[in-house]
This record gives structure tokens, C-alpha cells and sequence, in this order.
């Protein structure tokens, strides 16, 4: 139907049709039922379509591609088989009848194995044939993915194609658990899944999303057909007081999909993910005790209208302890040291809901309404001790609080999009979009602060209350138009409105030994009120040859702010105008070759807390307020893209962007000789940012398995500005990120994958030289499956990290050494008994550092340590 075409890219819309026919007996002419018709395609060998004559011989063969080259095969046993071409350009197409010679060749001396391609690139689609890739037994889609040429995937789970971002996943062309596609990672296992497809996200897709900076890509996860029920169970339970009960169940019915969800364990994973990836970077893990559960129908009608509900309910509770050193760096060449040692406690309620529904008005006209993601979510925690040093080591505070929070969050969005299709090239879209959000909190601060002078200590106590009150009102309004102009030109504009009203209070008691109020803090007490009024206007040119395609346009960028401070009854408005032109080459030098040049500009307003003129005191050391005179951030965006790859799994891209920055929003602090540091906010120019990544794929098929080679990596340069102690101080920091992985495959034998990542960084500040750094971390992972028996499995995960640079009362570095053996039993393999030990060689470190402009940090936190489990999980198919 036509108004799919405007939800999935028109490449995955492709028409059907059907093939009819009949089998004949060359001499006598009778029908001959019972014979096999296969259709593939010709150019990956992927089967489409399998159907057996019936009692005259007759067969009917739908749901086959048209404009594709398709291979029919019919075979008889005893008879020689039949194999001819079909170019299939019309809905139904009959073939004269087929006559069968008999013959003495067996079916197995004719049958012909293709070998499968691993990829296919079809227009501006770039199709994954998954079965050209080996996982192990029941792996989730993420695992395959690794395996993929060009395809990588982050430590946040989010994915990138040859280096552009994926900003959409669907599963057969519609949404799956929602807005969040990244769900199908971890719910959908690889033996359910037909192919994985690529493809540019659609232009209007891309600005409702907020994606007009740059284009990005759609990933549509195609499942094989007939699919009913499937899903798995699992229970475990091993030492150390460790289990997980998980359970993903989905019932597929035609056009209608449920999928039910649940988990609790106390092994830090939060999503469905069967075996967690190893993260020996992440130090803010501790121990978390994980519930969660979920549910999302999806149906279709003939009518064409579509539905999508889901809830997710997940209550983490997290328990921490953390060692962290910070070196602060001052003007003139000078630096502070705090370490902390902190216990926190965290644990939430995060109720989410969303809406979907399509409705076709007519064969043009479609209706969106759509309720994103609902959300609901109340949250507590609370401690932390500061030692405060300087160069020489003599102390100068140490703190000691105790802090308790508990908070309310509630969003309420709402999204209406309108869309019509006059013709291919010509459409509209109309879309409104709210979004109505309350922040609730409630602090209770309770320490004391020691600050060591010369002549004797001073110790100063503090209690406080402080409730914070923010609503936050978004509505955005979208028209986006496209249209053709002569042959070979379009045109297109755009327009998006939008208008925020924030109110933001904070009010600050102080409290007696009782924790009775004594009387509001007038410093740390304040009413704000934020109108913000932003218009972007874009008109573009597109002139297509064979080749290349040209577009050109002009965006004008309107913002005003209007602050309140409701307290004082003072309040300004400031308007901005940005005007920038934008403009984008792709040149096709091939199918399979393609570079890309684009310039694009966009603006980013400063938050509510940064432009609220209240000091934030609940921490006497660092006191922070924010600055009402703040103008948007204008981002200026040159890149160029080249890739290239052929179907064997070769592919070779490489990126660079460069990012010069108008009215950054940076921080500038003060300092005392005591150590308390006051920070706040202002515009500055001269910040810039230059980024490179490349990366080359390559697969060769041996005698033996299949190896596979990835090179990848990025380097990057920041010119960054700070005011610390009323200086303006500059620094430049350089990074090179190689990563290097290698796999071996050797089906139902082996699977080896091995990569190495060293992080090279260096810092350079223009007035404070003794502070430069210099420093490389070094991280191995890696992963083994052996299979030494038939449906035995015995897997291995390593993962290692290194940094020689930390502090001496820090680790250096981190080895986790997972290993499990896995029996697979019962009826199709459908059950599966698991030993797992994690943490094999008690090395398991949770360390990490972070470099900024203005401080380096280090950070060792608890995290799990060794335990063994006996699980037993139940495959539904």
C-alpha cells in the first residue's frame, strides 16, 4: 500500500508478485503432482519462495520479489529437474506448463550449493545475508552484529555503519517495543532473523528525530516468515547469593506480534541480554539488583492501520563504593587534589508507556499519533567524604556529609505527524509535537567541612533542606515539503517552531541538630521562569545526474530567550539570528563506491540550570549557579565520507569532520587558598573540534572456516577554552583510538574473535605547562567457543585493561576471565543446561579515567567478584 512507503524506505517497500504454473510428463503429457518448485534469488541464493504441485500438476508460487533475477528450480525423483530464469516485472505471471524428462540422475548428483554472499547491496540498500554468518546456539542479534562487516557497536549499545550513526531500528519495517528499535538487539535471537537491511533515513524522518545536522542511517531487521511463538526461559541460581530468572516470550499471528518480557537478578545486568558484555572501562557499576518486566502488542489490519502499545517497569537498586582522585588544575600553573571515598546506595520505580497508531486516510494520506515514551520514575540514594590536598600533599579540607535524595520525574509527550504523497517525488508532512515534564526533589544534606589552616582548624556544620520544583512545557511545530522542480531538480523547505516555558524553584532550608527548619537560606533560594522561542528555516535545491546529486540550501535560525526571576521580579529577553548555508555532494563513483561532502549549521540553547542565577550550596566545596545572560551555542559542521565495499565482506570507509563553535557555554571557576571552588557559566569563541575515523573490513573463505579481519579506529583533536580564576585558559587535547579485532570461524568446531583497542591521549594547556599529560590505555578483549562434542559448547570471555599513568594507591590495571560450558538437549536442542564461572582469575578490576579541560580523574569502584552458576534455560520454537 502507497502510504508505507512513507514510514520505511521505499528500497524495503518492494512490490510482489506471483508465479503460476503446471508440471508435465514429456512423453505421455500427464500431470505429475507431488513435484518440488524452489524460487531463489539468483544473486545471494536466498530462498523465496517453495511450494509442491498439486494433483494436476498445478502450482502457484507468491510473495516473490518483482524486478529481480529469480532461479526456478522443479524436480521429481526420477525425472531430470528443470532450472530456468525469471525476470519477474508483473503481479502475476504464468509460465507455460514444464515438461520432466525422465532420467537416471538422483536428486543429490544435481543439486547445486551456492555460496552465500554475505552481503548484497540493492540501490541504495544494503542488505546482510545472516546466515553467512555463524553465532553461537540462541545468540541475540547484538552478537551477530559484531561479526558484520562495518557494522560496530558501542559500549552503550548503540550501533554505527561505516561510521554514520543508526538512528532507527524497525523490525519488518515497523516499529518494535516502541520508539526504543534498540530493544530487538536483546529480545530477538539471530535463527529467527531473515536478513538485516540498510538504508539512509528518510529526509522527514531525520528532522522529526532532530538529525538534521547530519544524515544518519535506518536498520530494519527482517524475520523469517511463519513465524509463531518463540522466545526462551532461563533460572539460575550459583555462590556468593548470585541468581537470574529471565524470561522473553513472542507470539507472532499474522500482522499481530505480542512480545512479554521479564528479569530479576542480582548479576548487574538491566537488559535481556543472555550473556552480558564484558565492561572493564564502566566504574559506576558497583552491585545492582535488577527487576524488570515488560509488554508491547503490535497488529496490523487489512484496512492498513497500525497499533503499537507497550509498558516497561524497571526497578533498579545499586550499590556502590568508590575510590576517586581528581586533580584539579589552577591558574597559574598550580593544582588541587581531592580524593573521595564514598558508599551510595540508589534504587528507582521507572514506569514507561507508549502509543502508536498509523491510520491510512486514503491511499496518499496518512495519520501518525503517537505517545513516545510516557515515563514515570521516582528515585533515592545517598554518602561521601572529600580530602582536599595541595601540590605539596599538606591537607587543606576534608568534608565529611551525608546526603539523602529522593525525587519525582514525569514526562508526557505527544507526537501528531500528518503525511501526504502526491506523487513519488512530491509530498507534505505536518507534524506537532509536546511534551509536558515535572522534576520533583527533595535533598537532605547533613556534614561538616574541615578547612586546615596555618594557625588551627576551623570546622564549619551544615544542614540543609532543599526541595526543587521544575516544570517544563516543549511544543514544537514541523512542516517539511518536497516537490519537483524540472527533471533532474527538486526542491525542498522546512520550517520547525518551537516554544518552551520552563518554571524552575528551588527553596533552601536550614536545619537544627533536630532537623527542624530554622529559616529559608535566601542565597540558595530562588523562583526562575525561562520562555524560549526558537524558528529554524531551511530551503534546498536538489540537482541529480547519474552520478551525482547536488543539493544547496539556506537555514535562518531564530532564537529568543526570555528569563524571569521571579523572586527579584527582574527579567530580560534577548534575540538571536543566525543565518548559514548548507550544502551536500554525493558523488556515486560506483554501486559500490561513494563520497559524500556536506556543511551544515545549528544552534543549542542553554538549560534551565544553567541559566538559573542561584547558587546551588548544598556541597560547601563546590558551589555552582547559573548565568541568565547566556546565548545559544552555534555549531558549524563540515564533513566528508568515503566508503566502499563488495559483496564478499569487504569494506574499507573513512570520515572527517571539522566543528568550529560560536558562544560555547563553558564554565568558569574560582578558587580560594582553602580549596572551595564557585563555578558558573559563560559564552566564549575559539573552541573547535576536528574528528577522523576510518575503518576496513575484510572476510576470506578458506578450505577450513571463514577469517575475518577488522581495522578500525579514531583520532581527534579539541580546542577547548576555560575561565579558572578569572583566566582564560586554552588547552588541546589529541587522541588515537586504533582497534584492531580478528576472527576465526570454523562451523560447529571453533569461533574466535580477538580485539585490541590502545587509547592514546595527550593534553596541553597553554598556561599551566606542568600540568600537560601524556597517557595510553590498553585494552584486550576476547572471546573462544569450542565445540568439542555435539551439542556441547564450552565458551570463553576475556577482557583486560591497563593504564600505567594512575595513581599508585590505584589498580594499574584489570583481567575478567568469563567461562561457561553449555549442554544442549531434549527435543531440537530446545533446552540447555549452562555451568558459567565469572571472574575466573579473581583479577576483576573496575577502574577508569576521565580527562577534561580543566581536571583528570580517576575512579576504582566495587563491582562483582568471582562466583559460579548452575542455570537451565528452555528455548521456545
Amino acid at each position: 500500500m502507497i502510504f508505507l512507503l512513507l514510514s520505511i524506505p521505499a528500497a524495503w517497500a518492494q512490490r510482489t508478485g506471483t508465479l503460476e504454473g503446471s508440471v508435465l510428463d514429456s512423453v505421455n503429457r500427464e500431470p505429475v503432482p507431488g513435484a518440488t518448485v524452489i524460487v531463489n534469488r539468483l544473486a545471494d541464493d536466498t530462498r523465496v519462495g517453495a511450494v509442491v504441485t498439486g494433483m494436476e500438476g498445478d502450482f502457484t508460487v507468491e510473495g516473490l520479489p518483482q524486478r529481480d533475477t529469480l532461479l526456478v528450480d522443479i524436480r521429481y525423483l526420477g525425472y531430470q529437474p528443470f532450472r530456468g530464469l525469471l525476470y519477474l516485472t508483473e503481479a502475476k505471471f504464468t509460465m507455460a506448463p514444464v515438461k520432466l524428462w525422465e532420467g537416471a540422475i538422483a536428486l543429490e548428483d544435481v543439486e547445486v550449493k551456492g555460496v552465500q554472499l554475505p552481503m548484497i547491496i540493492r540501490g541504495d540498500t544494503l542488505e546482510y545475508n545472516v546466515s553467512a554468518f555463524t553465532t553461537r546456539p540462541y545468540s541475540e542479534i547484538k552478537e551477530l552484529f559484531k561479526k558484520m562487516p562495518g557494522m560496530e557497536v558501542g559500549p552503550d549499545g548503540s550501533l554505527t555503519h561505516n561510521g554514520q550513526r543508526i538512528s532507527r531500528i524497525l523490525v519488518d519495517g515497523r516499529e518494535y517495543f516502541g520508539t526504543d528499535g534498540r530493544m530487538a538487539l536483546s529480545i530477538l535471537p539471530v535463527d529467527v532473523v531473515e536478513k538485516i537491511q540498510l538504508a539512509d533515513t528518510d529526509e522527514t524522518e531525520d528532522i522529526r528525530m532532530g538529525n538534521t545536522a547530519q544524515k544518519t542511517k535506518t536498520l530494519n531487521i527482517q524475520l523469517k516468515e511463519n513465524l509463531k511463538d518463540f522466545g526462551n526461559l532461563t533460572a539460575g541460581g550459583g555462590t556468593d547469593h548470585r541468581y537470574e530468572l529471565m524470561g522473553k516470550f513472542n507470539r507472532f499471528r499474522g500482522e499481530s506480534r505480542l512480545t512479554v518480557l521479564g528479569m530479576l537478578n542480582n548479576i548487574n545486568a538491566v537488559d535481556y541480554t543472555e550473556d552480558e558484555v564484558i565492561t572493564v572501562l564502566n566504574a559506576g557499576n558497583g552491585i545492582t539488583r535488577t527487576l524488570r518486566g515488560g509488554i508491547n502488542y503490535n497488529d496490523r489490519w487489512e484496512s492498513g492501520t497500525e497499533l503499537s502499545a507497550g509498558y516497561d517497569y524497571t526497578h533498579p537498586g545499586t550499590f556502590q563504593e568508590s575510590l576517586k582522585e581528581r586533580i584539579q588544575f589552577i591558574v597559574p600553573d598550580s593544582s588541587f587534589t581531592t580524593t573521595s571515598n564514598s558508599t551510595t546506595s540508589r534504587g528507582s520505580d521507572e514506569h514507561r508507556l507508549n502509543i502508536s497508531t498509523s491510520i491510512p486516510l486514503d491511499s496518499t494520506t496518512t495519520l501518525q499519533i503517537r505517545v513516545p515514551q510516557l515515563s514515570l520514575n521516582t528515585t533515592n540514594n545517598s554518602a561521601v567524604t572529600h580530602t582536599t590536598t595541595d601540590e605539596a600533599e599538606n591537607p587543606v579540607n576534608t568534608q565529611q556529609t551525608t546526603n539523602h535524595t529522593e525525587g519525582k520525574n514525569m514526562s508526557l509527550p505527544l507526537h501528531i505527524e500528518w503525511q501526504k504523497l502526491y506523487s513519488p517525488k512530491t509530498h507534505l508532512n505536518i507534524s506537532f509535537s509536546g511534551t509536558i515534564s515535572r522534576d520533583e526533589n527533595e535533598d537532605l544534606n547533613t556534614g561538616e567541612t574541615t578547612f586546615h589552616k596555618e594557625e588551627a582548624d576551623s570546622t564549619t556544620l551544615f544542614r540543609q533542606q532543599i526541595i526543587t520544583d521544575n516544570y517544563t512545557n516543549n511544543y514544537t511545530l514541523t512542516i517539511n515539503h518536497g516537490f519537483p522542480i524540472a527533471e533532474r531538480l527538486s526542491g525542498a523547505w522546512y520550517n520547525t517552531a518551537s516554544y518552551a516555558r520552563s518554571s524552575n524553584e528551588r527553596k533552601t532550608w536550614l536545619l537544627d541538630e533536630n532537623y527542624q527548619r530554622t529559616g529559608l537560606d535566601s542565597l540558595g533560594s530562588n523562583a526562575f521562569r525561562t520562555e524560549t522561542l526558537n524558528n529554524t528555516t531551511n530551503a534546498s535545491l536538489r540537482y541529480t545526474l547519474k552520478k551525482v546529486e547536488f543539493s544547496a540550501g539556506l537555514t535562518l535560525n531564530y532564537n529568543r530567550l526570555s528569563p524571569y526571576n521571579k523572586t527579584l521580579q527582574t527579567g530580560i529577553t534577548r534575540d538571536f539570528i543566525n543565518i548559514a548555508p548548507s550544502f551536500n555532494i554525493n558523488y556515486r563513483i560506483t554501486d559500490k563506491q561513494r563520497l559524500t561532502f556536506s556543511y551544515n549549521a545549528y544552534t543549542s540553547p542553554p538549560s534551565a540550570t544553567q541559566l538559573q542565577p542561584v547558587a546551588d550550596n548544598s556541597n560547601p566545596l563546590f558551589i555552582q549557579e547559573g548565568n541568565p545572560d547566556l546565548a545559544p551555542t552555534f555549531y558549524q559542521l563540515y564533513s566528508m565520507h568515503y566508503n566502499a565495499l563488495n559483496t564478499k565482506g569487504n569494506s574499507f570507509f573513512a570520515n572527517i569532520s571539522y566543528t568550529p563553535v560560536k558562544d560555547q557555554i563553558i564554565s568558569t571557576t574560582t578558587y580560594d587558598d582553602l580549596g572551595r571552588q564557585v563555578s558558573s557559566y559563560i559564552n566564549a569563541d575559539g573552541v573547535s573540534r576536528l574528528y577522523g575515523y576510518f575503518g576496513f573490513s575484510a572476510r576470506k573463505l578458506l578450505k577450513t572456516g571463514i577469517i575475518s579481519v577488522k581495522l578500525s579506529g579514531n583520532t581527534g583533536y579539541n580546542r577547548d577554552r576555560n575561565f579558572i580564576n578569572e583566566e582564560l585558559v586554552s588547552s588541546d587535547r589529541w587522541t588515537l583510538a586504533p582497534n584492531l579485532q580478528a576472527g576465526y570461524v570454523i562451523n560447529k568446531v571453533l569461533d574466535i574473535d580477538i580485539s585490541y583497542s590502545p587509547q592514546y591521549n595527550k593534553v596541553k594547556y597553554d598556561k599551566a605547562s606542568g600540568q600537560n599529560q601524556d597517557f595510553t590505555i590498553h585494552t584486550l578483549s576476547g572471546s573462544l567457543d569450542l565445540y568439542p562434542f555435539k551439542n556441547l559448547v564450552w565458551g570463553n570471555q576475556i577482557g583486560f585493561i591497563r593504564n600505567n599513568n594512575i595513581p599508585d594507591d590505584f589498580e594499574k590495571g584489570s583481567l575478567l576471565w568469563n567461562m561457561d560450558v553449555s549442554w544442549l538437549f531434549l527435543k531440537d536442542d530446545r533446552a540447555e543446561l549452562r555451568f558459567r564461572v565469572f571472574d575466573l582469575l579473581k583479577q576483576n578490576r573496575n577502574i577508569s579515567r576521565t580527562a577534561t579541560q580543566n581536571y583528570i580523574e580517576d575512579v576504582q569502584s566495587n563491582n562483582l567478584q568471582q562466583y559460579f552458576m548452575l542455570s537451565f534455560g528452555y528455548h521456545i520454537r
